[in-house]
Parts: structure tokens; C-alpha cells; sequence
């Protein structure tokens, strides 16, 4: 199957940006990340726009960028912001014009994957005194929302990158 457009969608710490490197290498098209586009348009990192513009405005350049690609002749994957799917546009734009694939971790391994990574600072985990119990919340709110977006839906937990793209290329049979 050759795909043209791929988007991934999923949890904070299910691998996207890492996944998208190691799918758009295999099957040797660009790879593009949502948020490290915006921050590159914003110029300051998420966190820091977040803190002092708020969450609507970033949604607003998130949902700019993510038209914008859209609309470009971009052809490879997309590693998207957890956060994607919290708008309709967005989630219908998604839907319509890109092949998802929602990538899941199972919560235990995603508080300790968020934990471990102390280079990045996660916005929708500011001021969380627990954050399985702000994970496990923000997962509720998505979780129908990714399932609407995505055409495929792979499990992440405790499988290495090369793992999970080789799942990828068995199930969706793309053209490598």
C-alpha cells in the first residue's frame, strides 16, 4: 500500500516524534514534527508559550500548523502534539486528509517514560501532584478522539522503535 500522508497521534511519551523518525527512514520519505515546527514559528519552546500565552492560543497555533501542512504538498509522517485531537477541526482534518496511526502505552510505562525524560517539560503535567492519576485523566478525555482519527491502532508498551515500525509495515503492508 503506499501511503502518502501518515500522521501519528497518541499520549505524551508513546514514542511519536521517535517513531516518525525511524517509519519516515524506512520508507524513505521526510519526516516532520508538529511541535518542533511551532516552536520553530513561536520561537521559545511550547512550555514556556504555554506558561505565558495559555493553552487556547497554543491550540490556535497548533491548529494553524497542522492546516498548513495539510494544505503544503508535504508526502511522509507527521509526528504530532498529544493534544491534536482536542479540537473538532483539527480531529476532521485528521481524519480526512491523513492515514493515523494512534500509538498507545499503557499508563504505568507512560508515567515512567514522562518521569525519566527530565529534558522536556510537559505542559498538561504543570502542577499535577500525580501524574498517573493527570495522565489517566487527560487519556479519558482523548481517548475517543484519537480512536476517531485513527485508521490503526498500535501498542507501544515496552517494544523497542524498530519493533514497533516493523508492526507498522506487517499490519499496514506500505510500500517500503
Amino acid at each position: 500500500m503506499l501511503c502518502e500522508r501518515i500522521a501519528l497521534v497518541g499520549m505524551m511519551g508513546t514514542g511519536k516524534s521517535t517513531i516518525a523518525r525511524h517509519l519516515s527512514a524506512r520508507l524513505g520519505v521526510p519526516c516532520l514534527d508538529l511541535d518542533d515546527m511551532i516552536e520553530t514559528r513561536i520561537g521559545t519552546k511550547i512550555p514556556l508559550y504555554f506558561k505565558d500565552c495559555g493553552e487556547a492560543a497554543f491550540r490556535d497555533v497548533e491548529q494553524t500548523h497542522l492546516e498548513s501542512v495539510t494544505r503544503s504538498d508535504f508526502k511522509g509522517v507527521l509526528s504530532t502534539g498529544g493534544g491534536i485531537v482536542n479540537r473538532k477541526e483539527n480531529r476532521d482534518l485528521l481524519s480526512r486528509e491523513w492515514y493515523c496511526i494512534h500509538l498507545v502505552t499503557d499508563t504505568h510505562e507512560l508515567v515512567q517514560r514522562v518521569l525519566k525524560d527530565s529534558t522536556m517539560e510537559r505542559p498538561m503535567l504543570r502542577g499535577a501532584d500525580d501524574v498517573e492519576q493527570r495522565l489517566n485523566q487527560l487519556w479519558v478525555e482523548r481517548r475517543d478522539f484519537y480512536a476517531k482519527v485513527s485508521r490503526l491502532e498500535i501498542q507501544t508498551s515496552f517494544k523497542s522503535p524498530a519493533q514497533i515500525v516493523e508492526e507498522i509495515l506487517h499490519v499496514t503492508s506500505f510500500s517500503q
